[in-house]
């Protein structure tokens, strides 16, 4: 049992047309710790810590964060109660 984070992209339609292993597109659990990390450590999260001793922006990779498949959006106006929540529930994704 544990944490997984499934790549998850704007094209995804093109992924999937390719020839990628559906494990590939599983992420390790060091880096579900790392993602997952930010919010609970006061002082500076590792994956930030990584992104400053290295150069690299590592912003998008917390943006990953915000971006809703279109099945799980489906699948979250499916189950709203009224007009206004689905109208919330676009407005947040």
């Amino acid at each position: 049992m544990g944490l997984d984070i499934l790549l998850g992209a704007n094209n995804q339609a093109a992924l999937d047309a390719g020839n990628y292993d559906p494990d590939d597109q599983r992420l390790s659990r060091n880096f579900c710790n790392f993602m997952c990390r930010r919010s609970a450590i006061e002082e500076e999260p590792e994956l930030d810590q990584i992104g400053r001793l290295t150069g690299v922006d590592i912003s998008p990779l917390y943006e990953m964060e915000n971006h809703t498949l279109p099945e799980e959006l489906d699948s979250m106006l499916e189950y709203a109660d009224d007009e206004a929540e689905r109208q919330e529930i676009l407005a947040r994704t």
